[in-house]
């Protein structure tokens, strides 16, 4: 249905340089209108506007619908609907106005006070009277259908079918015609019921205006209810007390008692129709001819009334004079700036683009701390309507030195609003040159700003590149891990459990489990329990993959017998070559041994001196020479001499350092002094026979087993090898965004 009638008022407004949008239907408790009203746009430059359209079917009502075209086009008043362009032809006639609705729409739909109401009267009032006293017509017919509401919240009057200009108007349709008017009859005074409308005649004919006016006023006050008696309206009921004794006197039955509209109003300027609201919208009307302070006084009284004006009012009737303030007036612009902000967020697309959009991008550019922070707060009520042409190439470079800034409060605001910016970026300026940013302010000396950090990190995970999001994730919460800052550690722990979805299992095995580890034992127990949480849900993931992994029963089984009985052998096989060696010293490792062993026993197991180390008693009188004792050091000089010597050389200790190590890695202890004997030659005769073993290798001479040279040079690959796992770790640590 909808389709249809957008068709068919396309087809019927193609003779016009206006195209027809949605039609507002009447409210089914007004009477029917002569017009039918479509909201439009021009078609040259698209400015919107309303459309009023009557197709001629030759009844009385083209009279009135012709009366009312050529009226509003005459009587260019306050308060009337401006008039952009009419039309007439044989079969339509065309009012083009400024946009607009009816106000009984917007009165159903929104929540009134009493403040807004008085406003209403008072514009309708002010209306009235200059179509009587400048316009010197009458009106004739008011009521909630013919009054309008435009686009920034102006009541302004509409309904002229039977205006009638009291002096040269050949027509005279109010004396003519108002019989044929839809809902002319409904509300009319008592005179008019008893001797019809030619009761009007002269001057008197403003009071029937007078009487429209109480109707009017007692619709709005009374939820803009229509039916009505005539003794409900004269009561006044809902009316504010302050306005009952001037509402009583322009519902009075009596003709010569009742007020006019021009003395209603004059009354009520001091009174009932005097608040805040109205003394702003009469300030308006001056508003070119005030100075400076003179305007910021009354942009500073917008804050108090704002939840009294009309819809539309501070979006489309202020920010346009803001705006222009802002441009005329930098000294100001913050105080503007924020007024701007604030009651601009419900413009519409067109609008916000035409008057808002171009002050955002150019207050990024102002080196003004003050604007700066408002950008950054109201940013989340203006960001949907900016493109992403218009974050990346206009703003974000701009953006991004408040990452730097001196002040704390810029950082922390810039931080705050990475999750609106992060949308809006291209694919290197979120991956490459935000994240290197956030590497920074995540080693900032504020902590708050460090902890916002990971946590805006962790809310922008998914918008990350998927290839390096791992990674990325794990390095950078890994470093908040270590923030001595408890909610950093805490954001970090939150934000880990919230990313799970971004790690693979086997991530999780390698980077995550041994990241989240060492918060298990934090000194916080808030951070403990949390670490316990988030370690828990990490290892559960790693289970359930690991259930999916195939199970290698029969070579698991052989496997595990295989080594049992390598085990076995091995200890038998040790078991026997130990006994070799403790039985050729004299020992023993009989299995059936005591374990409680006699002195005797114990004494008997004791391994036997080697014959070469006994010393023979000479006889007496012979003089006695030492021998040094041979020991066989094949086992493991052989194995010390044939490493390779840089594998050995430089440890970086002097050669007495060495020297004082027993070589299994304790402090030699200090040796006694001890005499040694003095030798005396012998002939060989006399001399001891040492025979060597057939088996027995000669002891190998030349170089120590361990030079000092050897031993300084090891101990210098050592501290280098220590130094670059040092360095490492720092880089990891501090520079984890220069990669991203």
């Amino acid at each position: 249905m909808n389709f249809l009638s957008k068709t068919l008022s396309s087809f019927t407004g193609s003779s016009i340089p206006y195209t027809l949008g949605d039609e507002h239907l009447t409210d089914a408790s007004l009477p029917q209108s002569v017009w039918r009203m479509f909201d439009g746009v021009k078609k040259d430059d698209s400015t919107p506007c309303t459309v009023f359209q009557r197709d001629r079917d030759g009844s009385e009502l083209d009279a009135l619908a012709l009366n009312s075209l050529r009226k509003i086009r005459s009587l260019r008043l306050p308060g009337v609907l401006k008039v952009l362009d009419t039309f007439e032809t044989d079969s339509t006639l065309h009012i083009i106005t400024e946009r607009a609705m009816p106000l009984i729409d917007v009165i159903r739909t929104v929540e009134t006070t009493d403040s807004m109401l008085q406003l209403i009267v008072f514009s309708v009032t002010k209306a009235v009277k200059f179509v009587n006293v400048e316009g010197s017509s009458v009106l004739g017919h008011l009521n909630l259908g013919s009054v309008f509401i435009t686009q920034g919240g102006e009541i302004k009057l509409g309904g002229f079918e039977v205006c009638t200009h009291l002096q040269s108007d050949p027509n005279q349709p109010l004396y003519r015609s108002s019989r044929a008017l839809p809902g002319f009859a409904d509300n009319v005074p008592p005179e008019v019921e008893t001797s019809g409308v030619d009761v009007y005649r002269g001057n008197s004919a403003y009071k029937l205006d007078s009487w429209g006016l109480g109707a009017f006023i007692y619709s709005l006050f009374n939820d803009c209810t229509l039916n009505f008696s005539k003794d409900e309206m004269i009561k006044g009921k809902g009316i504010p007390k302050n306005m009952i004794p001037a509402y009583k006197k322009i519902t009075s039955t009596s003709i010569t008692a009742r007020a006019t509209v021009e003395q209603f109003l004059k009354n009520g300027q001091n009174t009932y129709l005097n608040n805040e609201i109205i003394d702003i919208y009469q300030e308006l009307e001056e508003f070119g001819l005030k100075t400076e302070d003179e305007k910021i006084r009354l942009f500073e009284s917008l804050e108090s009334v704002k939840d009294d004006a009309p819809p539309g009012f501070l979006e489309y009737r202020i920010v346009p004079e803001l705006v222009s303030f802002f441009t005329q007036s930098p000294q100001q612009g913050a105080f503007a700036l924020k007024l701007i902000l604030s009651y601009g967020e419900n413009l519409n697309k067109e609008a916000f683009s035409k008057l808002i959009k171009p002050i955002i991008i150019k207050a990024f550019t102002l080196p003004d701390r003050q604007i700066r922070m408002l950008l950054l707060g109201f940013l989340p009520k203006y960001i949907d309507h900016l493109d992403k042409s218009d974050v990346s190439d206009r703003i974000f470079t701009q953006y991004t030195t408040g990452f730097s800034d001196s002040n704390a409060a810029i950082r922390e605001e810039s931080v705050k609003a990475v999750l609106y910016m992060a949308p809006k970026l291209s694919e290197r300026q979120l991956n490459n040159d935000l994240l290197r940013f956030l590497a920074k302010t995540q080693a900032d000396e504020k902590q708050e700003i460090r902890c916002n950090t990971t946590i805006c990190i962790g809310k922008i995970a998914e918008t990350l590149n998927k290839s390096s999001r791992p990674t990325v994730l794990a390095t950078a919460f890994s470093k908040a891990l270590k923030d001595p800052f408890i909610h950093s550690r805490l954001a970090a722990l939150m934000a880990l459990t919230s990313s799970i979805e971004y790690f693979t299992p086997e991530i999780i095995s390698n980077k995550i489990l041994t990241v989240i580890a060492p918060s298990l034992l934090d000194k916080s127990s808030k951070v403990r329990d949390e670490a316990q949480k988030a370690f828990d849900l990490f290892f559960q993931k790693i289970k359930q993959e690991a259930a999916k992994l195939p199970i290698d029963q029969d070579t698991a089984d052989d496997t595990v017998d295989e080594v049992s009985a390598n085990m076995q052998n091995f200890g038998i096989s040790f078991t026997n070559t130990f006994s070799k060696i403790t039985s050729n010293l004299g020992g023993s490792l009989n299995p059936q041994a005591s374990l409680s062993p006699s002195p005797q026993d114990s004494r008997a197991g004791t391994p036997q001196v080697v014959d070469s180390f006994k010393r023979e008693i000479p006889p007496a009188g012979m003089k006695t020479t030492t021998v040094k004792p041979k020991i066989d050091h094949s086992s493991w000089a052989d194995e010390i001499e044939n490493d390779d010597d840089d594998d050995v050389d430089g440890w970086g200790q002097d050669d007495d350092e060495i020297e004082a190590d027993d070589g299994w890695g304790f402090g030699a202890t200090e040796a006694k002094s001890v005499a040694k004997p003095k030798t005396v030659p012998v002939s060989k005769s006399m001399a001891p026979k040492v025979t060597r073993l057939a088996t027995e290798t000669k002891p190998k001479l030349g170089k120590t087993t361990t030079s000092s040279g050897a031993a300084k040079k090891g101990l210098q690959l050592k501290a280098k090898s220590k130094l670059n796992i040092k360095m490492e770790v720092d880089d990891d640590e501090d520079g984890w965004g220069d990669g991203w």
